[in-house]
Order: C-alpha cells, then sequence, then structure tokens
C-alpha cells in the first residue's frame, strides 16, 4: 500500500492535539517542501 500526503492532516492534528484514547488517533502523513536555510546554522529552516 502506498502512503500518500493526508491533505487536511494539519487541521485534523489541530482539531484534536490530545485524542482520547490511542485507537482514535489517524494515520497522518505530512508533507514539507520548500525549506530554506536560517541565519548561519543548518539546523534551523522556515
Amino acid at each position: 500500500m502506498a502512503v500518500t500526503v493526508t491533505p487536511s492532516a494539519i487541521s485534523t492534528i489541530l482539531s484534536s492535539p490530545t485524542p482520547d484514547s490511542p485507537s482514535s488517533i489517524p494515520d497522518l502523513v505530512i508533507q514539507i517542501v520548500d525549506l530554506k536555510p536560517v541565519g548561519t546554522s543548518n539546523t534551523r529552516f522556515t
């Protein structure tokens, strides 16, 4: 089974940041694109 990006993943996380039970936590896939370095550190991105 291929994993695809969940279109409403951020909204789902924000609507229920602490679910009542582990079984109510959905599988979410979040894609992050266009990371650009910030400052002189190679570990911070925007």
